[in-house]
Formats: structure tokens, C-alpha cells, sequence
């Protein structure tokens, strides 16, 4: 069920699920980060066992949805408020960028009108005009293909209090979940970072998983979790950022 889900939190890889037939049940089974092998990798280990992963992501989820039931407005405006003034300087430079690019392939069809009229009346030889042409071209095609990202990116921005409302909607309609499902998880889960471990191989040492949330964003402080025992986590008004 985390299918698509697991990525490593140091080199951004994904997750590969792993089972242990030498075990008569499936306690055994866990989760490695696709760029370790067997020490010849260029990335840690980042064990986790499926089980444990299972009960950290559930009682996270029983967690969040039950705080957001309770105090929806309360969830709304710290969401809303949280790093308002970083969101507004982001939301300034992707407005910015994005009206740079567009100016950028308007100077790049006047320029390339021009090396070709310099071209028709001989100031510039076929191969200066076709080195120049080819290379304002690559860059004028660069620009096309980003411009669509960077008004997607700032219509997005735009959108973080609609956002919030999806959120919360959807919240409103879990009042208990007693188990985990492939269709939970993605309904509420856009992705799941594995840290390694303080100390490898260890059932006591400390792992960072940081749960990041469809529609509102990651857990901004991650939630360090002992195998035997997760730690419950911190308040939710104090880790949750908007999408980045």
C-alpha cells in the first residue's frame, strides 16, 4: 500500500520494499532505500520495517485529521498565517521571474528578426547566422517549456487557501480510522521521507520520518520515532508549513 509513496530523506530515491521468506510471517518485512547495495551504493540503508511504518503513519494520520476536526478555524488561520511573509516573497519572485521569462521571448523574437534581416542584406555571413539563430532558438525553446511551470507554480501559490479548505473537507468526513488503506493514503498523502537511523541497526535509536500532507505541506519539524515505542508527536499548529 505505500507503493510510490516512500522516498529517501538524504538522496531523494525511492523506497524498495523488500520480504523475508526465511520468516514464517511477514513481521520481517521492510523498506531500503533504492541507492543502497549492500554497501556499494551511493546512498545508507534506511531500514524501516513495514510494520512499524504501518503504526507510525496511522497513529500520524488519527493525529492530524482529529486536531483539524476539532479546531478547524484555529488549523485554518495558522496554516494560513504560517510563514506569511516568506509566502508573500515567494509569491513576489515567481511573479517576477515569470514576467522576466515572457519579456526574455519577446527581446528573442525581436533579436532573432533582426540577425535575420542582417543576414538578407549580407552584414552577417550564413554561418553567423545560422550559430546565432540556433542558439537564441534553444533558449527561446527552453523559455517556452518553463513558462507554463512558473504560472502553474504561481497558481498554486495563489491557491493555498483553497487549499486548506480541501484539506479540512476532507478531514471532516474521517471521524475514525481504524485502519489503513491504499485509498487513505493517497487521499491524504502526497509522499513519506525515510531518515537513517542515529545508530544502525538499532531498535532503540532514533529515525526522522517526515509525512508530507496533499493539499497543505509538509511536516515541518519530522517526527523522530523509536522502533519499540513512537514518540507522540508535537503540537500540530507547531509543524505544519505550506507546500514549498
Amino acid at each position: 500500500m505505500f507503493s510510490g509513496l516512500l522516498y529517501c530523506a538524504d538522496c531523494g530515491a525511492k523506497l524498495y520494499f523488500c520480504t523475508c521468506k526465511s520468516y514464517k510471517d511477514d513481521s520481517q518485512n521492510h523498506f531500503v532505500c533504492s541507492n543502497y547495495k549492500s554497501n556499494t551504493g551511493s546512498c545508507k540503508i534506511h531500514y524501516i520495517r513495514e510494520q512499524v511504518l504501518y503504526r507510525i503513519v496511522l497513529e500520524t494520520i488519527r493525529q492530524t485529521l482529529s486536531y483539524v476536526r476539532m479546531f478547524r478555524k484555529d488549523f485554518k488561520l495558522e496554516m494560513l498565517a504560517q510563514d506569511e511573509e516568506s509566502r508573500k516573497a515567494e509569491l513576489a519572485g515567481k511573479q517576477k521571474a515569470l514576467s522576466g521569462a515572457k519579456k526574455r521571448m519577446e527581446d528573442l523574437d525581436r533579436i532573432i528578426q533582426h540577425i535575420y534581416e542582417d543576414n538578407v542584406l549580407g552584414r552577417v555571413t550564413d554561418e553567423q547566422y545560422r550559430m546565432l539563430a540556433g542558439d537564441y532558438t534553444v533558449e527561446q525553446k527552453a523559455l517556452e517549456e518553463q513558462i507554463p511551470e512558473k504560472e502553474a507554480r504561481l497558481e498554486k501559490l495563489k491557491a493555498a487557501s483553497a487549499n486548506v479548505n480541501t484539506f479540512v473537507e476532507k478531514a471532516k468526513q474521517y471521524t475514525a480510522i481504524d485502519e489503513l488503506t491504499p485509498e487513505l493514503l493517497r487521499l491524504f498523502i502526497q509522499r513519506i521521507e525515510v531518515g537513517e537511523r542515529t545508530e544502525k541497526y538499532s531498535r532503540s535509536s532514533h529515525q526522522s520520518i517526515r509525512i508530507v500532507y496533499r493539499d497543505i505541506g509538509t511536516v515541518d519539524s519530522a517526527m523522530e520515532q523509536g522502533e519499540a515505542q513512537p514518540r507522540i508527536a508535537p503540537p500540530l499548529s507547531e509543524v505544519f508549513q505550506l507546500p514549498a
